[in-house]
Formats: C-alpha cells, sequence, structure tokens
C-alpha cells in the first residue's frame, strides 16, 4: 500500500447511503476520511440544474472545506452526492479515482466518474 494513499468518503444524512459507503471502506481497509456532506433546499434541484449551477449549489460551503491532502480515491452515494464528487474530481490534482454507488438519475457528466455500481433496483 502506498504510504500517503487516501480515500475521501462523502456522506450524507440519508443513512443507506452512509451504510453502503462505510461497508466498503470497512472491506477496503485503506486509510479515510469521511466528509459530511450537508444540504440546502437547492438539493430538491434534478443533479442536472446544480451541475449547470456550478455543482455544489445545494450544499451549504462545500468546497471551502477541502483542503489537502486530497485523496486518490473519492468514493459518492446518491443522486446528490454525485455533482459534489464529480466536481472534487476535476478541482483536485493530480486527478483522484472517482467511484460512485448507485446510478446518478438526471446527471450530466456521468462519464466523470471511473466506476459506478449499481444495484438491482437501479
Amino acid at each position: 500500500m502506498k504510504k500517503n494513499f487516501l480515500i475521501w468518503a462523502l456522506v450524507d444524512d440519508r443513512t443507506g447511503n452512509k451504510n453502503q459507503i462505510l461497508g466498503i471502506l470497512k472491506e477496503l481497509n485503506l486509510a479515510y476520511k469521511i466528509k459530511k456532506v450537508k444540504y440546502n433546499f437547492f438539493a430538491n434541484l434534478p443533479n442536472f440544474i446544480i451541475q449547470l449551477l456550478g455543482g455544489n449549489i445545494h450544499t451549504n460551503k462545500f468546497m471551502m472545506n477541502y483542503f489537502p491532502p486530497f485523496p486518490n480515491i473519492i468514493i459518492s452515494c446518491g443522486r446528490r452526492t454525485f455533482p459534489l464528487a464529480s466536481k472534487l474530481k476535476k478541482y483536485i490534482k493530480p486527478t483522484p479515482k472517482f467511484i460512485h454507488l448507485m446510478y446518478p438519475r438526471y446527471s450530466l457528466n456521468i462519464k466523470s466518474a471511473d466506476i459506478i455500481f449499481t444495484p438491482n433496483h437501479d
């Protein structure tokens, strides 16, 4: 394992999303940081509108709280964390791998994710 290898896990207030991410982190057994995401009233907008308006309009001070050390991998889960993870991947250099759980409906730039895991119901 690399000495400075790090995973950022974007976790919101949805219990199912949080549990999926925590389960993966437990199995990976690598260094990680949980990045808590809090939403505002714009979170009800479809992802493509959120992304057209910058990708983080639906959060409170999201990008101001993210500073080095930057991750090698970003893991997100659910519709609302996809625009954030996508924006972070674009912002961080060197570019981290982006893994998303569940298909992010109504999102632009789906191909920005390196891997999307979808359960049978999606």
